[in-house]
C-alpha cells in the first residue's frame, strides 16, 4: 500500500509531540494546563477528567528559522506581556 504525499513528516512530527516530556499544573479553570517542551517541538494541552480538551504543538526549527529569517526573536509572547503592552499604550492616548 503506498502512503500519501507528505505523511512520514506528518508521523513523525506526531511521534515528536507524543516524544515530549510533559509538565503538568493546575489550570487556571478545570482540568490541568500540561507543557509539551523537547528539541523539536513546543506546545500545550488542557487535560481535564482524563481526556485532552485541547492540544496544539508547533514544530521548532521552522519557528526559529522564520525569526531568523526576519531577523528578530520569537513572535509568541505570554499574555500577562501582552496586557502590559496594551495598558501602556491605553496610558499614551
Amino acid at each position: 500500500v503506498e502512503s500519501a504525499p507528505g505523511i512520514s513528516p506528518t508521523l513523525a512530527f506526531i511521534e515528536s509531540v507524543t516524544a515530549a516530556e510533559p509538565r503538568a499544573y493546575p489550570a487556571l479553570g478545570l482540568g490541568q494546563d500540561i507543557r509539551l517542551e523537547s528539541d523539536e517541538i513546543d506546545g500545550g494541552a488542557l487535560l481535564h477528567e482524563d481526556r485532552f480538551v485541547h492540544l496544539c504543538a508547533f514544530g521548532r526549527s521552522r519557528v526559529e528559522d522564520e525569526s531568523e529569517r526576519r531577523g528578530s526573536g520569537p513572535t509568541m509572547q505570554r499574555a500577562s506581556e501582552r496586557q502590559r503592552r496594551r495598558r501602556h499604550n491605553r496610558t499614551l492616548h
